[in-house]
């Protein structure tokens, strides 16, 4: 059998109490309760899409807008970050923000932002981890097969030719760019999955 014991709080009802006891004293004051009680209270300064949309759908709707930059300080998602981020051309901030998940999707578009820095390297690396979580991206497969492609031309170029012939004037044609293929609806390399 188990009994409860009542512990006395109405104690503290009495300090309430005692304030109102001490301006009975006076005469008018219950006239100024109603006012106290109607304070205003604080506004806060909002826009008309904040009472629809969440930030994350506004930051959509800037970047359907091409407005990436803006769009940024909306998402509240870090690969939504990282894709406005691309698509400002800010690449090194965008492999950050799509450093910050372990998934097959966010190696792949971390893979194009440092490709697209210039990091051929560690893309390499980003689109092994992307296939290593995902084996059937094609996508990160083929983007990795065209910068190994890429770091295979330009190391070409550096080693002198065997042969210690003179090079003539002709300059070397440059490496050509690195098409990230992608079926995201902007068009650009970074995906959302």
């Amino acid at each position: 059998l188990q009994l409860d014991t009542w512990a006395d709080q109405g104690y503290w009802l009495l300090l309430p109490l005692l304030l109102l006891a001490a301006c009975a004293g006076r005469r008018g004051w219950l006239l100024c309760l109603p006012l106290l009680l109607m304070l205003p209270q604080p506004g806060y300064a909002m826009s008309f899409t904040d009472l629809w949309l969440r930030p994350d759908q506004q930051g959509q709707r800037l970047l359907e807008q091409k407005k990436p930059l803006q769009a940024v300080e909306h998402f509240e998602d870090a690969q939504w970050q990282g894709v406005a981020l691309y698509q400002a051309g800010d690449y090194a901030a965008a492999a950050q923000r799509f450093a910050e998940s372990n998934t097959a999707s966010a190696h792949y578009n971390r893979g194009n932002a440092l490709a697209k820095g210039g990091q051929l390297e560690a893309a390499i690396d980003a689109y092994e981890q992307a296939l290593e979580l995902q084996p059937d991206l094609q996508v990160a497969a083929q983007n990795k097969a065209l910068i190994e492609k890429v770091l295979e031309q330009k190391n070409a170029e550096a080693t002198p030719p065997a042969d210690n012939k003179p090079e003539t004037d002709s300059e070397p044609e440059p490496a050509p760019a690195i098409s990230t293929r992608n079926s995201s609806a902007s068009g650009d390399s970074a995906q959302q999955q």
